[in-house]
């Protein structure tokens, strides 16, 4: 994902894997972007992570 794409995304569930092959994965919700990072409030989390927008992707069918 760019970053153009995460502000577009607020509010959207995403999937974020740390590396490639990794089996780690986590869902969360875009919050907020800055010109760096995209904000991502995960499971239960009450403050948002800041997160490289090339580990997430969009969870698909849930558009805003």
């Amino acid at each position: 994902m760019k970053l153009e794409e995460a502000k577009d995304g607020i509010g959207r569930k995403v999937i974020y894997t740390p590396f490639e092959e990794s089996n780690q994965k986590e869902e969360g919700v875009i919050t907020s972007t800055n010109e760096y990072y995209v904000f991502v409030r995960y499971g239960n989390d009450v403050i948002s992570a800041a997160t490289r927008a090339k580990d997430l992707e969009f969870i698909w069918g849930n558009e805003k």
